[in-house]
Formats: C-alpha cells, structure tokens, sequence
C-alpha cells in the first residue's frame, strides 16, 4: 500500500466516508477553489467600495443627491 492509498483509508476512517484517493482530492479541490472564490470576491467587493464606483452608481440613480467631489466619501 503506497502512501495516497493510506491517507484514502485513514480519511475515510476518520470521515465514516467510503472514497477513493481521487474523490478526496476532488474534494480537497473543490474546498480550495471555493476558499478562494471567496477570497477574490471579498478582495474585489473592498477595493470597489474604496475605489468609490458604488457612491456613484448610488448618486447617479438618486437625482436628489448633490454630486461629490472626487474623494469625498461617506460612511453608512
């Protein structure tokens, strides 16, 4: 038994889980790139709201709202 076979038992010990080597990684796989959707999307939901887009989309739809000058933002 080589060492993947191994680590696929164990996992499946440990889990109570009956998958092969190849359904561990794909779900190893899977946990990494939701992780990292998450990551990417938090990275571009902070910059977006840093960057001020959303403050203008917000002014532009709400006519009553007097326009900004670039840097002037507020906090809600």
């Amino acid at each position: 038994m080589n060492f993947l076979d191994s680590l696929a038992v164990w996992l499946n010990e440990l889990s109570g889980l009956n998958f092969s080597i190849h359904g561990w990684i794909a779900v190893l796989l899977a946990l990494i790139f939701s992780f990292g959707l998450y990551a990417a999307l938090m990275v571009l939901m902070h910059r977006s709201h840093r960057s001020g887009h959303d403050q203008e989309v917000d002014d532009f739809q709400d006519p009553r709202r007097a326009p900004r000058e670039a840097g002037q933002f507020d906090d809600r």
